[in-house]
């Protein structure tokens, strides 16, 4: 049995799968559902409750003084090295703020030193986020999640895309010199050239993954490289920067590309692209069978613009392995969110994945980043706290202040962080109006007017959001599976094609 490697297009596939009289070869498409169903079937009878990472919780609440991590997250940093003071920040264009753009004499289309609202960031922004992360958060862990070049992939090569990861690299060692941290990045869908576009038919040739490796090589050790080189995910004991393992702990990068609905290769790669959750699988049992734990990186969410049949069974994984998943961090979006995973047999709430907000303030965001404590033990985030600097006071005064937007537990009164508590904050969300806008508003941290209104339809689409994992499940929340599939045919009828997962006998 071998994975299918060519398009819907060409005339093998096509005749063999439709008409199936070319060959003796028979085409057979793998459905999601019946995998996800034989996964579940071979879940632990301990953890079958679907109740592990609540248990958890439950198990340490009340006890103080117990140890914790401090991590950074950081995402969608989108550098633009081109960016220029005092040139025009409405161009016209998807971003502005460039040579090319003019240099307006009205001051209000002048592009400040910190950023501006329709443009990428500039380099002192990326360095002074970093230089308070020095002075006042000092973490141990450091988490990055993707999206380090500017949006202008109307312009740029493959040279420019790795440029921005090694700079911001860069910046991160200069900035953060002599500081005890351990790094742990991956790549979002602009960190690829072309943007959203990766081939995973063949291992360790794909020159920007490959130059992300070198860059990375401080961060990363040499058995993560390698498995990363092969397509652009990896896993990794869990240390700190004295090579004190923290217990039996992986951070485990996953790449999303593997299901983004704008990666027009997964058309040939027709089986598990790149193996990815066949190796997710076997790392997670690994960990299962040694008692140990993980926690999850990656840049896309799989809502929306991850196909479903990868995104349902990804989702499975997660349902499987709940006893060994601590949280999963992810960016792309550019808005600060918060989601419980449920599990797929009951909607008991299972885990909790954290949406960071964009360090760029591209589209009207102040930037931010996130700290979370974790339990030193269990590893489950205790509290996640977002900083932010205001953008056009920063440009007013003429530095950034940063200073924290909230902390989750008492911004949103929950006793801790567990799956059933997120769960209860998107109920709460849901009912009230006042709570969404607010909710809206802190998403790209208050910049601008605060949201007015969030009617009924406004706040099931954030309960939703909050408490989905999976493209369809999210639809179905939402009661739009036609409604949206009409909206963009084309785009869908392409998604269908791309969804299915072909082996041949």
């Amino acid at each position: 049995m071998n994975a299918v490697t060519y398009s819907f297009l060409d005339k093998q596939y096509f005749c063999e799968h439709y008409f199936q009289i070319c060959s003796s070869t028979k085409i057979h498409k793998v459905i999601a559902e019946d995998q996800v169903a034989e996964l579940l079937a071979t879940k632990p009878v301990s953890i079958q409750d679907n109740n592990y990472v609540n248990n958890l919780y439950e198990s340490i609440k009340g006890q103080t003084g117990r140890p914790i991590i401090r991590a950074v997250h950081m995402t969608d940093p989108h550098y633009d090295r081109y960016y220029k003071e005092s040139s025009d920040i409405n161009c016209n264009l998807d971003m502005c703020c460039r040579h090319e753009n003019g240099y307006p004499t009205e001051e209000s289309r002048q592009a400040k030193k910190w950023g501006a609202r329709t443009c990428d960031l500039p380099e002192a922004s990326i360095r002074n986020m970093l230089q308070f992360v020095k002075t006042d958060i000092q973490p141990k862990l450091f988490f990055w999640t993707g999206d380090n070049c500017a949006h202008d992939e109307w312009s740029i090569n493959a040279i420019d895309v790795a440029y921005s990861t090694k700079k911001i690299t860069n910046m991160i060692l200069e900035e953060l010199d002599g500081m005890d941290i351990s790094y742990y990045p991956i790549q979002g869908n602009h960190d690829v050239w072309p943007v959203n576009m990766q081939d995973f038919t063949r291992s360790n040739e794909n020159e920007i993954i490959n130059a992300h490796a070198k860059a990375w090589e401080p961060f990363l050790d040499r058995d993560a490289l390698n498995q990363y080189k092969k397509y652009g995910f990896y896993s990794m004991p869990l240390k700190l920067s004295d090579g004190t393992l923290v217990g039996n702990t992986k951070v485990i990068g996953i790449n999303t590309q593997a299901c983004n609905t704008l990666n027009f290769f997964l058309m040939k790669n027709k089986y598990d692209p790149g193996n990815h959750l066949a190796w997710l699988e076997k790392e997670l049992a690994k960990l299962e069978n040694s008692g140990g734990q993980a926690i999850i990186i990656t840049h896309l969410p799989t809502i929306k613009e991850c196909i479903h049949g990868w995104g349902h069974r990804f989702r499975g994984i997660l349902d499987r392995y709940q006893n060994v998943i601590r949280v999963g961090l992810y960016g792309h979006t550019h808005k600060e969110d918060i989601q419980v995973t449920r599990s797929i047999t009951d909607n008991k709430n299972i885990g909790v994945n954290f949406f960071a907000g964009s360090l760029t303030t591209f589209k009207s965001k102040n930037p931010s980043f996130n700290v979370i404590d974790f339990d030193a033990e269990y590893m489950i985030p205790i509290n996640i706290y977002t900083y932010y600097f205001d953008l056009e006071l920063a440009n007013t005064a003429g530095t950034p202040t940063w200073v924290q937007l909230h902390d989750y537990l008492s911004y949103y009164s929950l006793d801790d962080m567990r799956p059933d508590n997120i769960y209860d904050l998107a109920t709460r969300i849901q009912a009230s109006e006042t709570m969404a806008t607010q909710y809206l508003w802190d998403e790209i941290r208050r910049y601008g007017a605060k949201p007015s209104s969030c009617n009924a339809a406004c706040r099931l689409r954030l309960f939703c959001y909050m408490t989905t994992t999976e493209t369809l499940q999210n639809k179905l929340c939402r009661g739009a599976l036609v409604s949206e599939f009409a909206e963009d045919i084309p785009l869908n009828v392409l998604n269908y094609w791309i969804d299915e997962w072909l082996v041949k006998f």
